[in-house]
This record gives structure tokens, C-alpha cells and sequence, in this order.
């Protein structure tokens, strides 16, 4: 993805990417048939499909898109019996990371292919939150950390964009379109 690439080589500027394209079985076929020291995979992926490569590293610092991984359920608004049905298997916890993470997406602009990161945890009556945008080639970047209340999530994805815009990552944002 354009935002694992940027985070790569925002970390490693001296390293030459190439697109890897296809299925994982392909990939990891591409990568043993090629001089490539290594390939960057979705750890998801690869644990989704019980596949742990035998020289395997996960890098910690490597932030994901908004809300991945996230499953929703959508419905029309004026469907009471639908709404009442997934309010039942709502998770609240994942309901408002997601919310914050796609808060400060939005007010980005970036969408989906942008290289944004952005991750919302909850520890206790805390959410944390960590934001970064980047250029493609990585050489510039956006990188904050949010700690506030649980009870002011509503607020945090706004806040983050206001700290980030002041920061640079608008006209980070902008450079790319």
C-alpha cells in the first residue's frame, strides 16, 4: 500500500521498493523468485491464512489505515428492526476507536489510498490516539500522539486534524493531489 511504502522509507530512505501485486501465495512466490532482500505483507493477511514465513519481522512502528480491520454492519436509518438487531451485536469499544480514526480520515481528506495512519485504543477511561501522514516517498512527515478521556473521544478525530493541519500534514495532503 502507498502508506506502508511512505512509513518504509520514511524509517529506511535508502531502500528501493518495487509493487508487489497479487494473491499472498503469489507474492510470496514473487519474493522467492527475485533478489529481494524482503516483502512488506498485512500481518492480517498472513495470520488470517495460518502463514508465518520463516525470516518473519513485525514491525511495532508501522501504523495502520483508519478503522482496518473493522466490520460493519450498515443499514437504512428509518429500519427499526434491523437497527434494534445489530444494536445487540454492537461493540462499543470498536464503535468508538473506529469513530475517531475515520473522524480525523475524514476531516483529512485523504481517503482510502492517502498515506495516513491513524489508531485509537482504549486503556481503561483513557483512549490514546496516534495519527501520521505522510509523503509518498516518506521524506516528509506528520506524526502526533493524543491521550484524553474516554468520555471526549467525540472530539479527539477533530482535534487531531486541527494539530496535524497546524503541523504540515494539509499541505503533506494537498502535494499528493
Amino acid at each position: 500500500s502507498v502508506r506502508r511504502k511512505a512509513q518504509w522509507l520514511s524509517k529506511f530512505p535508502n531502500h528501493t521498493l518495487v509493487d508487489l501485486r497479487g494473491n499472498v501465495d503469489t507474492r510470496l512466490q514473487k519474493l522467492k523468485d527475485n533478489n529481494w532482500q524482503g516483502a512488506i505483507f498485512a500481518y492480517a493477511g498472513l495470520k488470517r491464512l495460518n502463514i508465518q514465513p520463516e525470516h518473519f519481522y513485525f514491525p511495532d512502528w508501522m501504523m495502520p489505515a483508519a478503522a482496518q480491520g473493522v466490520v460493519a454492519v450498515v443499514c437504512k436509518k428509518d429500519d427499526v428492526d434491523t437497527t434494534e438487531k445489530i444494536a445487540a451485536i454492537n461493540h462499543e469499544p470498536t464503535a468508538i476507536t473506529t469513530t475517531v480514526e475515520r473522524d480525523f480520515l475524514r476531516l483529512m481528506d485523504g481517503g482510502c489510498v492517502a498515506p495516513i495512519g491513524a489508531l485509537a485504543v482504549i486503556t481503561g477511561d483513557k483512549i490514546n490516539f496516534d495519527i501520521a501522514v505522510y509523503s509518498t516517498n516518506g521524506t516528509e512527515k506528520v506524526q502526533l500522539h493524543f491521550e484524553a478521556s474516554l468520555q471526549h473521544y467525540n472530539v479527539l478525530g477533530a482535534q487531531a486534524y486541527k494539530d496535524a493541519a497546524a503541523q504540515g500534514a494539509l499541505a503533506i495532503i494537498q502535494h499528493l493531489k
